[in-house]
């Protein structure tokens, strides 16, 4: 029950502040403008002021001029009234303005005028300006503001000096006429220096509104979206997106069309292709049009006339593009020099032409992400050729090992249209772009591979060349191999003679393997390498050092190529 009371009483002495601060807020904002309007009329006063004093001596000079005193000076006369008649409808138009708050130049009416393209131009960019000038308005109102003030201080000081010159000779006449020609002199200054008090009053009055006036950020962002959205900017997001509903559902519709039996053959024929042409071209006038035609609903002449300026540019432009338009045109309607369904190399690498329009795709099968879009204008340089029953469209896959021309053997762990990876015999990761793998001429030993030994006997031998050493190499390597996990997957080992000379003859150790043996190449090339320089040295074979007549390795091995 007590915390019941004490939550009551806190409400109560809430309410009662939170009434007392909006009574206070009410009180001072009904102060303020009174103060203000105070201040305002006090000003009004000061500007009737100077009217008065101005009609007077424009009345004065009139009646001078009618009198004896004028004649011989109608023109300086004239000269006085002209500026004083000017001076008059200045003040008039401030003490309008001051006493409403509006300027009467809002309210001008528009002056027929003949057609002319210059101006035609400036009223149509006009706006444009206008609205950035109206954006930025504030600091440079500010600054006009406060470049005014200093003027007009500079002046009201100049005509304080004058004032007190003046009031300082003044005494020191003691000739009627000469201080019959100094009063009007000093009542100018006068005048004057009141005018100049107003005015700089008026001034410093505007600028302490324009700078009470000053907004956050958010208000700025607020505004600019409400003149943004007030009138063009609605009307330029609506075309829009009329312009953008327009092409899809044009884009639905086509979507349509190609489910009818006709659209469904493939490859599809040129009638289909040139219907697909004429049909983007119609969907690209139709939403054009669209977007004009709600910019001409809605009046916006300026938007409307800035469309068709940049319709009609583009269209100047593209006379010189016309060349290039219709090659892609014929790209499109399959009469180019690339074509669907056939064969194109494009980074060194063969792709199939899968699809033939703005944007085209591009496939391989034998590469993770094989497939790419390009721009027509990228093939506009390209020539395809039909495709072989035995297309080669990459000389490897994925897990298959390679031996490439650097001597790097290992197995292809992913391939792509960009790099290709691969896996080493020990571990490690290797990663090529595809081109430069491509360049090392990749040698598949997946499906199978031969590990050759070259021997280069002395003469001597010869007589012992097809009974005894041809036979005990082959036997020595096919035993040696059956002692390593790798024999499962032998296929053959012979021994041939390929070569004999004055010094020497060669004979060939040949060891075919299935493609399952690749992880033990390195191990396989060193068994033959190793058995076959023991099975010499058990016989005792002189291995020429001079085979055929030239010096080079007396034993070789390699992937079914003599590695030298």
């Amino acid at each position: 029950m007590q915390k019941i009371k004490v939550c009551s009483f806190l409400c109560v002495i809430a309410f009662v502040s939170f009434t007392f601060v909006c009574v206070s807020n009410l009180h001072s904002t009904q102060l303020a403008p009174s103060q203000e309007m105070m201040t305002t009329v006090n000003h009004l006063m000061e500007l009737l002021n100077a009217i008065n004093n101005t009609r007077e001596q424009i009345l004065k000079i009139q009646k001078q001029m009618q009198s004896t005193a004028g004649v011989g000076r109608e023109k300086e006369l004239t000269h006085q009234i002209a500026q004083l008649s000017q001076h008059l409808k200045t003040l008039e138009g401030n003490f309008h303005q001051l006493a409403t708050n509006v300027h009467l130049e809002s309210f001008d009416s528009n002056k027929k005028r003949t057609f002319n393209w210059n101006d035609e131009l400036k009223e149509l960019i006009e706006p444009l300006f206008r609205e950035i000038k109206q954006i930025t308005s504030r600091p440079r109102e500010i600054d006009a503001l406060e470049t005014e003030i200093e003027r007009l201080q500079d002046n009201l000081n100049i005509a304080k000096k004058a004032i007190q010159r003046l009031q300082n000779i003044t005494p020191l006449i003691k000739n009627d006429h000469l201080l019959e020609e100094i009063n009007p002199i000093k009542r100018s200054w006068e005048n004057k220096h009141q005018e100049i008090n107003t005015r700089l009053n008026i001034t410093q009055q505007k600028l302490n509104q324009k700078r009470h006036m000053k907004k956050h950020l958010s208000e700025h962002l607020h505004e600019l979206m409400q003149l943004f959205f007030k009138s063009r900017g609605r009307n330029l997001v609506f075309a829009f997106l009329i312009f953008a509903l327009t092409w899809f559902l044009m884009h639905q519709l086509q979507a349509k069309i190609h489910l009818t039996k006709p659209f469904q053959k493939h490859p599809r024929s040129v009638y289909i292709r040139t219907f697909d042409l004429i049909y983007l071209l119609s969907t690209f006038i139709f939403s054009l049009v669209s977007l004009l035609v709600v910019l001409y609903l809605c009046g916006d002449w300026f938007l409307l006339s800035l469309f068709i300026i940049f319709v009609v540019g583009i269209a100047w432009a593209s006379n010189h593009a016309l060349p290039r338009y219709w090659k892609q045109a014929r790209i499109i309607l399959n009469l180019g020099p690339v074509r669907e369904g056939e064969m194109v190399v494009y980074q060194g690498i063969s792709y199939r032409v899968s699809k033939l329009n703005l944007a085209s795709e591009l496939t391989n099968e034998k590469l993770d992400g094989g497939k790419i879009q390009l721009p027509l204008k990228d093939l506009l340089d390209m020539r395809s050729r039909p495709i072989s029953q035995k297309e080669c469209w990459f000389p490897t896959k994925n897990d298959d090992w390679v031996l490439l021309t650097d001597e790097c053997i290992g197995k292809i762990i992913i391939q792509t249209p960009e790099f290709v990876r691969i896996k080493l015999l020990g571990g490690q990761l290797v990663t090529y772009p595809t081109a430069e793998f491509l360049r090392l001429s990749p040698c598949n030993l997946s499906d199978g591979f031969r590990m050759i030994a070259q021997i280069h006997f002395d003469e001597k031998h010869q007589g012992l060349l097809v009974d005894t050493i041809i036979q005990r190499l082959t036997d020595a390597v096919k035993s040696e191999i059956g002692n390593h996990p790798f024999h499962p997957w032998l296929k053959s080992v012979k021994t041939i003679l390929t070569g004999v000379g004055p010094f020497a003859f060669q004979l060939k150790i040949i060891a075919a393997f299935d493609g399952d043996a690749c992880s033990f190449y390195e191990d396989i090339q060193n068994v033959i390498f190793s058995t076959c320089i023991q099975t010499c040295n058990e016989n005792q074979w002189i291995i020429s050092f001079h085979p055929m007549g030239s010096k080079r390795l007396c034993i070789e091995t390699g992937n079914g190529i003599d590695m030298k």
